[in-house]
């Protein structure tokens, strides 16, 4: 769930509780109980409240995303450097055809 509906739910349950927790020790608990890629993440974060945490996370998260939407190129044939392609590691290599994509003089 995105860091800001976490936020909100916790922030909803300690609403309720008959004393109040302060805030370091809500921000503790809640960084703790975080996805561990975000705490990876936010460790390099010098995080003092709330607010900066959830402004910290929801960059994290907008890093994490933008890497979960990279796509390698469709067919290693059709690059300009075939040899520098990606290589998914699940598939093995095919043979190149030997054809040079370019050449610079």
């Amino acid at each position: 769930e995105p860091i800001d509906l976490y936020i909100a739910a916790m922030e909803g349950l300690y609403g309720r509780l008959a004393v109040a927790v302060p805030e370091p020790t809500r921000l503790a608990q809640i960084y703790n109980n975080l996805h561990p890629q975000l705490q990876d993440r936010l460790a390099l974060c010098s995080i003092q409240t709330l607010e900066q945490l959830r402004s910290m996370g929801r960059r994290a998260e907008a890093g994490r995303l933008s890497m979960v939407r990279i796509r390698p190129a469709t067919t290693r044939e059709n690059t300009l450097e075939p040899d520098l392609a990606y290589h998914d590691q699940n598939h093995p290599r095919k043979p190149l055809s030997g054809r040079v994509a370019s050449v610079q003089s």
